[in-house]
This record gives C-alpha cells, structure tokens and sequence, in this order.
C-alpha cells in the first residue's frame, strides 16, 4: 500500500479549504431543504385554492339553490313566518329542496314552533277558561 505522501497525486490541501467545503455543503443542504418546503407549502395552498373553489366558503356550507347553507338558517325564521320576499324565498324553496341537513333543521325548527304554539294555546284556553269559571262563581244570582 503507497503513503498518500509519497504519491504524486495528493498534496496537502490549502489552510481551510476543507472547512470551506464543509460549509459550501451545510450550505447547500440547507438551500435543498428551504426549497422542499417551499414547494411543500406552495401545493398546499394550491390544494386549499382549488378546494375553496370547488366546494365553496367552508363556514357558509354548499351553495345550493342559488343560496348558502347558513343563509338559509340564517333566514329561516323570517321563511317560516312569510316575512320575506320572493326572491329569496324561492331560493330557500329551492335550496331545501336539494339539500337534506336544512330541510331536516328547517322541519325541526318548523315543528318546535308549533308545538310553542300549540303550548301557549293550551295556556291561553286554560287561562280563559278559569277566568270564566271564576266569574260565573262570582256572579250573583
């Protein structure tokens, strides 16, 4: 086996030199790794974009009918009094009409009403009639 020494061939590398490629390498690396995760994050937001796009706003729900998800709950007291216009109801209509989580939050809100209904007429009667039991007990013959 030759010692490096007495071949021609290597030679004593200048007074930091290895240090400088040692750097040049850490250098390097670290350019790769910045580079990895900029392509990393610039695809996510891509497939963030492209998923907004396709699905909508994420809080407003589907765009169906020609109106949000949360517009529709949004409205929906005004709807099932008839306190909105036609335009807008007929959106909701038509929205309910493809989408079942409202129509199923619409149907429920629905009969909540009538049975807040229902209970404050049962009230009312129980009321009204006391009240005329009591003045025919008090009525003097």
């Amino acid at each position: 086996m030759n010692n490096p020494q007495q071949n021609d061939a290597w030679s004593d590398c200048p007074t930091g030199q290895i240090a400088k490629i040692v750097q040049y390498s850490k250098s390097r690396e670290r350019h790769l790794i910045a580079r990895r995760v900029s392509l990393c994050v610039s695809t996510f937001c891509v497939l963030l974009f492209a998923g907004y796009l396709v699905v909508g706003h994420p809080f407003a729900g589907r765009l169906l009918g020609g109106i949000y998800c949360q517009d529709v709950i949004i409205n929906s007291d005004s709807y099932l009094s008839g306190e909105i216009d036609a335009e807008l109801a007929r959106k909701i209509k038509n929205h309910l009409a493809l989408c079942d989580t409202c129509r199923t939050k619409i149907e429920q809100k629905k009969n909540r009403r009538a049975d807040e209904s229902s209970q404050l007429f049962q009230q009312d009667r129980s009321t009204i009639l006391s009240s005329l039991t009591l003045n025919r007990k008090n009525r003097k013959p």
